[in-house]
């Protein structure tokens, strides 16, 4: 047993857990704690990978990645990562943030696209066993995945259940439609104790995927909040016709109910304040479903690169 591989791999990967979880919440770099992790992060990827490609029995034998479908399926495993993690991680902060769903409503509304994943799993390994080329269905995913996460860019603060759960169930059956191709064709072509291996690097790319997806949406909310918050707010003057109109309606609402012009006028700005922060997480939780289409259409070419052999046997390992 590889036991020094092991630990270097625990201290690179775990350090990176680290870091992409808590690195925004601790301003990043500006943290020694994220200075510290990132050191030992890189520290113990490096020895790791130096290790695995010098000692005689590997804990993971990285020198299959000479092999081109298990590379580019590495590279497509850490996509599939990213694209479900901002998905179902942005879903529900868009629901309830925006919409006011409750946490069941919003679980209820992924259940039918993560029903329909596991449906289509069955559907899709069933269909590559009859012969039809896994590269199709995995750009078929992906194209699938962009039109969710081009509908999902349209909706609105009136969006509901109805709106809602079509988009969902698109995007359940798109992943089911990549995720075990993916597996499949990256170990096309490794025999025996390679299959394993094979297997493990894909699962262990996704996972990373996951992490990283997670802290990139995370990254991404923050800075295009800004920028959304500040384009919304320069539309608010005294030389904008429909923001000085909005004021005046709002104000003399609040002056019926019998406050004093002072209290109407801090009571409008309250309001408008609110008005401008749900607008402004509404615009940034649409970019990211936006995101993930791009990182789709980025991503699909690489399919192009695997090779496709019709009578390569493809072991039970694959389908986990």
């Amino acid at each position: 047993m590889d036991w020094w591989g092991i630990l270097f791999l625990v201290i690179g990967v775990g350090s990176l857990q680290y870091i992409l979880e808590e690195g925004n919440a601790k301003d990043w770099f500006e943290s020694a704690e994220i200075i510290g992790f990132s050191i030992a992060s890189a520290a113990g990827l490096i020895a790791f990978i130096y290790r695995e490609l010098h000692v005689e029995n590997p804990a993971v034998k990285l020198s299959i990645l000479r092999s081109t479908n298990l590379s580019v399926g590495v590279i497509l495993n850490f996509v599939v990562g990213v694209v479900i993690s901002i998905s179902v991680f942005t879903f529900p902060l868009f629901t309830q943030i925006d919409l006011g769903w409750t946490a069941t409503m919003s679980g209820m509304a992924l259940m039918p696209g993560s029903l329909l994943t596991a449906f289509g799993m069955i559907m899709v390994q069933r269909t590559i066993q009859k012969g039809i080329n896994p590269k199709t269905l995995v750009i078929s995913g992906f194209i699938l995945t962009f039109i969710f996460s081009y509908w999902m860019h349209l909706q609105s603060i009136d969006s509901g259940w109805d709106s809602l759960l079509f988009p969902q169930l698109l995007r359940g059956f798109a992943v089911s439609l990549f995720m075990i191709p993916v597996i499949n064709l990256s170990i096309q072509g490794l025999q025996g104790a390679d299959l394993g291996q094979g297997s493990g690097l894909g699962n262990m790319a996704r996972q990373l995927g996951c992490a990283v997806g997670i802290a990139a949406s995370n990254i991404r909310l923050t800075s295009v909040s800004a920028d959304f918050r500040n384009n919304l707010i320069s539309n608010i003057s005294d030389y904008s016709e429909n923001a000085a109109h909005a004021i005046g309606n709002m104000s003399s609402m609040f002056a019926s109910t019998g406050l004093n012009p002072q209290e109407s006028q801090a009571a409008t700005y309250r309001l408008l304040e609110m008005s401008v922060q749900r607008q402004t997480t509404l615009l940034a939780y649409l970019d990211s479903f936006m995101v993930v289409g791009i990182v789709c259409l980025l991503a699909f070419p690489l399919v192009f690169l695997m090779k496709h052999d019709r009578n390569a046997i493809i072991g039970e390992v694959a389908a986990h």
